[in-house]
């Protein structure tokens, strides 16, 4: 099958409250082949080097089939 995956990073709950704050699109969505959502959310999110840095708490992978 096949999943678009995308990840954004939340706000944190401060700024979700005072500042009204959006999640961040960090990847843009991408095609993935993959069995379910979780193994292209996993296939995603271990491939990419631009999550090396980024604060994983505040993290959200987002899977929906093609």
């Amino acid at each position: 099958m096949i999943f678009w995956v995308a990840v954004e990073e939340l706000p944190t709950k401060k700024a979700a409250e005072e500042e009204n704050a959006l999640p961040k699109l960090i990847i843009q969505p991408v095609a993935v082949e993959a069995r379910d959502d979780k193994d292209a959310a996993l296939k995603v999110a271990m491939d990419n080097e631009v999550l090396k840095g980024a604060n994983r708490d505040r993290l959200q992978v987002v899977g929906r089939p093609f």
